[in-house]
């Protein structure tokens, strides 16, 4: 696994935010939509993903977020690709547990979102970090049956 500096980790987040590689103007056809919204700031993010059988097939988004939430989405969207919702629950998991701070990672499981290591350490871009986070959480237990 590769270790970042903290400021390769500023890096990719400023490119992923500047940059993101999947995001997408309108809703792609056959994709669930979800939206997203934080009270606290001015984060809304839209969600969609394409899914089959307990398998991820593809995950966009789009709308307005700050660099952490876009970052977070942008590379999660990547990650979530072909994955069970076994896999990704256990991957989100993991994420949460890395903003929050409450224990040890696998930073192998976590990949680029390893980049987010030191979030926990402002508390108000912990919601910034999740907003998409919890959103695949959501759809992967089932909470949000929208197709």
């Amino acid at each position: 696994m590769k270790q970042y500096t903290e400021q390769e980790m500023r890096k990719i987040i400023v490119e992923r935010y500047s940059k993101p590689q999947n995001f997408s103007e309108q809703k792609p056809n056959l994709y669930a939509e979800v939206k997203l919204k934080l009270d606290t700031c001015s984060d809304q993010l839209n969600l969609f993903i394409k899914t089959a059988n307990n398998l991820i097939i593809d995950v966009k988004f789009n709308g307005t977020g700050c660099a952490i939430a876009t970052a977070s989405a942008d590379i999660l969207c990547e990650m979530m690709k072909d994955e069970s919702f076994e896999k990704a629950g256990e991957l989100l998991n993991e994420y949460t547990h890395l903003i929050e701070h409450d224990q040890e990672v696998d930073a192998n499981l976590l990949n680029d979102l390893i980049v987010f290591q030191n979030v926990y350490k402002q508390r108000a871009r912990k919601k910034c970090a999740t907003l998409f986070s919890n959103g695949l959480l959501t759809i992967i237990k089932g909470e949000n049956n929208e197709k």
